[in-house]
Parts: C-alpha cells; structure tokens; sequence
C-alpha cells in the first residue's frame, strides 16, 4: 500500500512548524518584536513550505500544483506564528 505523495508532503512538512516557530524566537532574541517579528515568522514560513512543496513535488506546471504549492505555503507561515503568537499569549496571561 503506498501513500498518495499530498499526506507524505503534509505529514513530512511537520517538522517544518518546529523549524518556524524557533526561527521566530530567534528573531525576538536578535531584537525583532510585535509586527515586525510576526512577520518575518509568516514571511519564513511562506518562503520555507514554497521551498519545501517543490523541493517535494517538483515546479509546478499545473493550476492543481501552484494551487497546492501556495496553501501548503500559506499554512507554513500562518500555522507557526498563530501558534507562537497564541502560546506568547498565554504564557504573558499566566504571569498576570
């Protein structure tokens, strides 16, 4: 049985949220905070899961591909600093 290459593409690109997210603490430790450190994080991540889904599947030469290319993209750089964001959050709340 083999595994249609989207899920070894999702479930490989995991790694790539942990990558992110200590990419944007490093930002923050280099002086980058607020918007500015939100943004390299998004930017980071849309430019690492672009990499990633044609380092994978190749260039895209379909609408099906850069479709793909750019919600797996768009995952990257949203899904890391929402959740890097939200844990900042909250560990800000619980000092309170």
């Amino acid at each position: 049985m083999t595994v249609p290459d989207y899920l070894n593409v999702a479930v490989n690109g995991v790694p790539l949220v942990f990558v992110i997210m200590g990419l944007t603490y490093l930002y923050g430790m280099f002086g980058a905070t607020g918007k500015l450190q939100l943004g390299l994080s998004v930017g980071t991540g849309i430019v690492t899961g672009a990499g990633y889904m044609i380092s994978q599947s190749g260039m895209p030469v379909d609408f099906a591909g850069w479709f793909g290319t750019v919600v797996f993209a768009l995952a990257m750089g949203l899904l890391p600093a929402g959740t890097y964001e939200s844990v900042k959050e909250a560990a800000r709340k619980s000092r309170e």
